[in-house]
């Protein structure tokens, strides 16, 4: 992609006021591909184009007291994989709150104070999703699949920011789902409440502008051991941070798929992970506590278990 293209796709724009908080998902701007909802009881997904909205919310409210989750953004029919990404409409951050043992009136007091100070935008929405909070964060007009390489860094920045309320490092990829507004969460019977905090959606370049510059992020990567290609140039930062935020799924996915078993290759898999996520983030301690939540599940069946000290040492020689 050129830079006059990636240009067009980054500047601000002028937005329209929005009304209705599931105009977020879709709208004149944003009809390009389907979103999706899915009901994860009996695992069925279905698909909605831009005319099929009323239905769709008929739908919700015909299973409002099912758990039922919708896309952050539009795919082709059918699939919702990363490769068949049409159009990038939201960024969302899942807090897990409860996990802390922080009620999500603390962790709304958090944001508010975090947006105060400057260090996040406004979301859009802010979804209470039972026992935590989902924020999203909309883009008008919706933005290419070609920038989704832009799209997920930001995310990663944001939960970075957000770690310490119980940002869900798992949820950054762009085929993630959150909470349906009006459903029910199951595991404790709350509603499925959704605020609107900003009627005004972002470019990306707007959301950009909290995270450290990926050039910036790019020079401290030079540095650091191991054997990453370095690129040059703008199409290179992006091939870069393309690649790494898809590894950083695919590392994530291992472990799930594996049940956290990584017998034989769970130092490597710690090096790997860490040398990753470094990449995207400021400091050795953001890293630790990124990645922790995913440190913490895996195991290995012949190996002693790793104590802490060893831990953040292989996370130093990472990093």
């Amino acid at each position: 992609m050129s830079d006059n293209v990636a240009a067009r796709i980054l500047a601000p724009q002028v937005h329209a006021i929005i009304e209705n908080w599931h105009d977020f998902y879709a709208s004149e701007t944003k009809k390009a591909g389907y979103i999706a909802t899915l009901k994860p009881v009996n695992g069925t997904q279905r698909f909605w184009g831009l005319n099929d909205i009323p239905d769709m919310l008929k739908y919700a409210a015909r299973n409002k007291k099912d758990d039922m989750y919708l896309s952050l953004n539009a795919f082709e029919y059918g699939s919702r994989e990363a490769g068949k990404l049409k159009q990038i409409r939201n960024l969302g951050v899942d807090i897990d709150c409860h996990a802390l043992k922080i009620t999500p009136n603390d962790a709304l007091e958090k944001i508010q104070s975090y947006i105060f100070s400057g260090h996040i935008p406004n979301p859009n929405l802010v979804i209470f999703s039972g026992r935590g909070l989902q924020i999203l964060f909309s883009i008008a007009n919706g933005a290419a699949p070609q920038m989704a390489y832009l799209a997920q860094y930001i995310t990663l920045q944001y939960i970075s920011k957000l770690k310490d309320i119980g940002a869900d490092p798992r949820a950054c990829d762009l085929p993630r789902v959150l909470r349906f507004p009006g459903t029910t969460n199951t595991k404790n019977n709350a509603a499925v409440k959704v605020e609107v905090w900003r009627q005004l959606e972002y470019s990306l370049q707007e959301l950009y502008e909290f995270c450290t510059p990926l050039e910036q992020a790019r020079k401290r990567g030079k540095q650091r051991k191991g054997s990453i290609a370095v690129f040059t140039g703008k199409e290179g930062v992006k091939t870069l941070y393309s690649l790494n935020a898809a590894r950083v799924n695919d590392l994530q996915r291992l472990v799930e798929i594996r049940d956290g078993n990584l017998t034989g290759c769970r130092n490597t898999f710690i090096y790997i992970y860490s040398f990753t996520v470094c990449l995207f983030l400021k400091s050795r301690v953001d890293v630790e506590e990124f990645i922790q939540p995913t440190i913490g599940k895996i195991y290995s069946t012949t190996d002693k278990l790793m104590r802490k000290g060893e831990i953040n040492a292989t996370i130093k020689s990472a990093c």
